[in-house]
């Protein structure tokens, strides 16, 4: 069973008055909704804050971050020859869909397209979920038709737009690659050598449900800080995890948003469900809320606080 030890915070390098100035600060800022802040550095557990009726075996949906999971299955696909290049066109993948005939732009979105969110679908987001174009996929009988039947406004690879049906074609295309899940690819391959206890990922047409604890959350961050490698496994590889974290277009990498500064990457989802990573520090955050239909986040705990206690 792995386990992250536990640590001190100023002989790994935190200001303890502030970290310990976070319950006042959530207070202060009237963050009502949140429910854990996990701080690891130098590969320990420097420290937790647990809101109303939460502990450390609380787990929480993780909404967009269910991305950079599934990215993760991609490099676990790529390093175990479940799938030979990111360069596959979909076209080749779910050509009953996919086609010239179809759409001539279609044989130039690949898996790599997909990671990237450029696939230049039409896609019109709404606030909040208020997004009749999602509830217009849920009601479709045929899904991955519905995609198919998208206009393509922007020539793909070249405009990145933060939509749903990326994510929900590139998650065809691993089923039909592989003839497994990502649950099931992160629950062979992953999973068993990090202690993630996780029930299977409750799969719709129009979302993966992944319900994580902070700790467990805060290993996939660990993955990467360690370069693909955890409780001295090699999950995936350095080199896909370099391309995964590095800015492909406008700050994103494989499903990981970039840091402008350079200082790290981040997968965020709807609520306030936050995962950091900060190489240079050695050091990840995860932060978790009540869900809520809001795109509210709480980074100002990271930037006003955390980042700010570093020594």
């Amino acid at each position: 069973m792995f386990e992250l030890p536990e640590g001190k915070l100023l002989e790994n390098g935190l200001d303890e008055n502030l970290i310990y100035s976070i319950d006042d600060f959530i207070q202060a800022r009237k963050y009502r909704l949140m429910r854990s802040v996990l701080i690891i550095k130098n590969q320990k557990i420097v420290y937790e804050w647990y809101g109303e009726k939460c502990n450390r075996e609380t787990k929480h949906a993780l909404h967009s971050i269910e991305k950079s999971v599934t990215s993760t299955a991609i490099g676990i696909c790529l390093k175990n020859n479940l799938i030979e290049s990111l360069n596959i066109p979909v076209t080749q993948i779910l050509p009953e869909y996919f086609n010239d005939e179809a759409n001539v732009f279609h044989k130039l979105i690949t898996l790599k397209t997909l990671l990237t969110m450029t696939s230049g679908f039409y896609w019109r987001n709404g606030p909040h979920l208020n997004d009749p174009m999602r509830e217009q996929l849920k009601r479709s009988k045929d899904w991955l038709q519905a995609i198919a039947d998208l206009n393509i406004v922007d020539t793909p690879n070249t405009v990145f737009k933060y939509k749903v049906t990326d994510i929900y074609l590139l998650n065809a295309c691993i089923e039909r690659l592989t003839g497994k899940t990502v649950y099931d690819i992160l629950n062979e391959y992953m999973f068993p050598y990090a202690g993630i206890d996780c029930d299977p990922f409750i799969m719709t047409p129009s979302s993966i449900c992944i319900e994580l604890s902070a700790i467990d959350l805060a290993k996939f961050g660990l993955l990467y800080l360690n370069h693909g490698k955890l409780n001295n496994a090699q999950i995936i590889t350095a080199e896909y995890v370099d391309e995964a974290t590095s800015s492909h277009i406008e700050n994103y990498g494989y499903y990981w948003w970039i840091n402008e500064d350079g200082s790290g990457y981040r997968g965020l989802g709807r609520g306030g469900q936050e995962l950091h990573v900060y190489p240079e520090h050695d050091m990840v955050v995860v932060l978790q809320a009540q869900d809520s239909p809001r795109s509210k986040f709480y980074t100002p705990i990271i930037t006003d606080v955390i980042l700010k206690a570093l020594k």
